[in-house]
């Protein structure tokens, strides 16, 4: 039972990573700012991966290729609209390969403030402004009806 706290506490990034406070802090100002456009968001969502894999290959007792990766990648969600319609709902006709509705970056390993922050800036920027696009055309096909 004791296991599982302390090996949090052994990993290296325990005390360190800043970086959920550094994305809410983008979060709440972008909230702050795309609440009040004309066409307000009413949902913003960032999910972030932080992964490290490593590997290690061997054969008759000697290590061929270890192998270190490490990525860190925010998937962000910008809804505009409301609960009933929104930049989400399905666009009539548009096939299997629709539009993305998230939006991706990856971003820095180390906790810089500014390069965080700026990297989220702009993606949720080019989130929201292709959500707005995106319930502009849904507004126009959901009005005309063939």
């Amino acid at each position: 039972m004791l296991i599982l706290p302390l090996l949090h506490l052994l990993s290296p990034a325990f005390g360190e990573d800043r970086i959920l406070d550094l994305a809410e802090s983008e979060l709440l100002r972008s909230w702050e700012i795309l609440s009040q456009k004309e066409e307000a968001a009413y949902w913003i969502g960032i999910h972030i991966t932080d992964r490290f894999e490593e590997s290690i290959r061997a054969s008759e007792g000697s290590i061929l290729s270890p192998d270190e990766k490490r990525f860190r990648y925010a998937d962000i969600d910008v809804r505009v609209g409301d609960f009933s319609f929104d930049n989400t709902h399905p666009l009539r006709d548009s096939g299997f390969f629709g539009e993305d509705t998230h939006f991706g970056t990856y971003l820095p390993f180390e906790n810089h403030p500014k390069a965080v922050k700026t990297e989220l800036w702009k993606t949720i920027d080019e989130a929201y402004r292709h959500s707005v696009r995106r319930l502009i055309k849904l507004r126009s096909n959901d009005a005309v009806k063939v």
